[in-house]
């Protein structure tokens, strides 16, 4: 199964932030299926405008807690996943196959149990 790449536009400030590897997660209107092992594909935006830059990310966590995130809100965690980074892309998508089967595998636990 293939994981979902969102694009999306990220200010300046913030952008240098997740490339310097400072600013590991994202605030974010969750208008999307965001999901654990999907690509996050931020956009550099500035003064109105796309610069051409962009950086490649892999969700790790999605928090969507109602008792801390504002409605209508969730929080991304992710690390990067561009190539010649330390963990590869491809390696990424080996563990999202492997998280894929054990949610496959507890699903049917579940469904065993309530039996």
């Amino acid at each position: 199964m293939m994981p979902f790449v969102h694009n999306v536009k990220c200010l300046t400030p913030f952008f240098k932030d997740v490339c310097a590897g400072i600013k590991t997660a994202e605030v974010r209107v969750d208008d999307r299926p965001y999901t654990v092992g999907d690509v996050l594909v931020l956009h550099e935006y500035d003064e109105d405008k796309l610069t051409g830059n962009s950086v490649r990310l892999c969700i790790t966590h999605v928090f969507r807690d109602p008792r801390y995130c504002k409605e209508g809100f969730c929080v991304l965690s992710f690390v990067r996943a561009d190539p010649g980074t330390r963990i590869s892309f491809d390696a990424w998508m080996k563990l999202y196959d492997m998280y894929c089967d054990i949610r496959r595998e507890l699903e049917e636990l579940r469904k065993e149990l309530q039996k």
